[in-house]
């Protein structure tokens, strides 16, 4: 199997739903990855979103369940003693918060940049 940086260089990905995702590159420098949906629209991942995918989709083979791998590549939201934290796999990446909403923006934004 292939790693992530070599998936992302061929410019050609099919995820595990069977979609087929091509980069695009233009010539102001931004780099895109399509999908046609069908009705001649697109659906559009920046190359962050595009490693998050593939990376997502490899774990899938070797996971254990989000509670129980030690290694998953989404971020968790624990709550605990009223506060919140956020982790990815089994460490805790951001400071606890109070509110779950607080959390769940911090666990959102932790998964785009990773």
């Amino acid at each position: 199997m292939s790693t992530v940086d070599e998936i992302l260089t061929t410019g050609r990905y099919t995820d595990r739903r069977g979609r087929e995702w091509a980069k695009h590159n233009y010539y102001h420098g931004t780099v895109e990855w399509m999908h046609p949906l069908g009705d001649g629209t697109c659906h559009i991942n920046t190359p962050t979103q595009m490693r998050l995918l593939i990376e997502r989709d490899m774990h899938r083979d070797v996971c254990e369940g989000l509670y129980r791998c030690s290694n998953h590549p989404t971020p968790k939201v624990l709550a605990y003693a009223g506060l919140f934290t956020v982790t990815k796999a089994r460490r805790l990446v951001e400071a606890p918060y109070d509110t779950l909403p607080e959390a769940m923006d911090a666990a959102r934004a932790l998964a785009v940049r990773s």
